[in-house]
C-alpha cells in the first residue's frame, strides 16, 4: 500500500472524530484546490511536491507557516522521518488539536508553536533550514513583513516554498479578498518581495484550473459551509442555509478562473 493510500485511511479515522476537520474532509475529499485533474489526493500530491523542492536533509528543521490543523505537517513529518518539522499558527484551537492529531498517528519529529502575530515568530535568527506553506500567506495582511521575517529565520541556502491563490486582475482581486479576508497578488508580486531581499525564485507552477480538482458544485458546497465549520458539532447539510455571498464569490472565482485571472501556484525561492 503507497503512502498516498496509507495516509489517506489515517485521515478518514481522524476526520471521522472531530467535527472541524471532518466538514472539511466531507466538502473537499482530500483534493482541496490542488489542481490535480481527477485526483482524490491531490493534496498529499502536492505535499510532495513542495518537499521534493526543498529536498530536506537529515538532521534538517523546517518550519511549516499556517500549519493551520496540523494534518500538513504530520504528512511532511512522515514523508521525511529524520527531519525536524515546526508548525506555527496564531490559533491555539488548531495547534491543540494539531497535536492530539499527531499523537494519534504517532509521530515524534513534529512539534508546534503559538505565534501571537504574523511577522514576529518566536524563534531565533537563523534556526530553520526550510520554510514551508500552503494557502496560508495569502491571508497575511504584509507579505513584505511576513517574507523578511522568514529570511531572518532561514539559513543561507535554504529554501522556501509552498503554494498561494494569485490573482491578475485588480476588480477581481478586492472582490475575492472582500469575501475570503485575503490579500491577492500575482506571482511577479512574489518575485519583486523576494528580490529586495536577495532570494531567487527557482521554481513556479501555475495549475491550470481549480475545477479539474473540484468539481463546480463542491466548490460552491465548499463555499456554502466553509463559515461554519469552525462552530457546528455536528454536520447536516439539509439544515445549512446557502450563503449567497460566499456563492456569487464561488462563481466569481470560476469565472476568473477560465478568463486565466485567477489561479494557485507553487513557488519555491532560494536564500543566496
Amino acid at each position: 500500500m503507497g503512502y498516498f493510500q496509507v495516509s489517506a485511511n489515517i485521515y478518514y479515522m481522524i476526520y471521522d472524530h472531530e467535527s472541524t476537520t471532518n466538514t472539511f474532509n466531507y466538502l473537499l475529499d482530500y483534493r482541496w484546490h490542488t489542481g490535480f485533474p481527477n485526483s482524490k489526493y491531490g493534496q498529499l500530491q502536492l505535499e510532495e511536491k513542495i518537499i521534493t523542492l526543498i529536498d530536506p536533509q537529515p538532521g534538517q528543521r523546517v518550519l511549516d507557516f499556517g500549519c493551520g490543523n496540523g494534518v500538513v505537517t504530520g504528512d511532511y513529518a512522515i514523508m521525511c522521518p529524520n527531519v525536524k518539522f515546526i508548525g506555527v499558527s496564531n490559533i491555539k484551537r488548531d495547534l491543540k488539536f494539531a497535536d492530539k492529531v499527531n499523537k494519534q498517528r504517532k509521530i515524534t519529529n513534529v512539534t508546534f508553536i503559538y505565534s501571537n502575530g504574523e511577522f514576529k515568530i518566536n524563534l531565533p535568527d537563523n534556526s530553520v533550514d526550510h520554510i514551508v506553506f500552503t494557502e496560508s500567506v495569502c491571508h497575511v495582511k504584509s507579505r513584505q513583513k511576513l517574507f523578511a521575517e522568514f529570511k531572518r529565520l532561514i539559513k543561507p541556502g535554504g529554501k522556501i516554498c509552498g503554494s498561494d491563490w494569485f490573482c491578475r486582475s485588480g476588480h477581481i482581486r478586492n472582490q475575492i479578498d472582500c469575501h475570503y479576508d485575503t490579500k491577492l497578488t500575482t506571482i511577479s508580486g512574489y518575485d519583486k518581495i523576494f528580490r529586495h531581499l536577495n532570494l531567487q525564485r527557482i521554481y513556479g507552477l501555475k495549475f491550470s484550473s481549480i475545477s479539474k480538482a473540484v468539481s463546480g458544485l463542491e466548490l460552491l458546497n465548499w463555499l456554502k459551509y466553509r463559515r461554519f465549520s469552525l462552530s457546528l458539532p455536528q454536520i447536516n447539510p439539509e439544515n445549512i442555509k446557502i450563503n449567497k455571498k460566499l456563492i456569487n464569490a464561488g462563481k466569481l472565482i470560476n469565472k476568473a478562473e477560465k478568463i486565466g485571472k485567477f489561479y494557485i501556484a507553487v513557488v519555491c525561492y532560494k536564500v543566496n
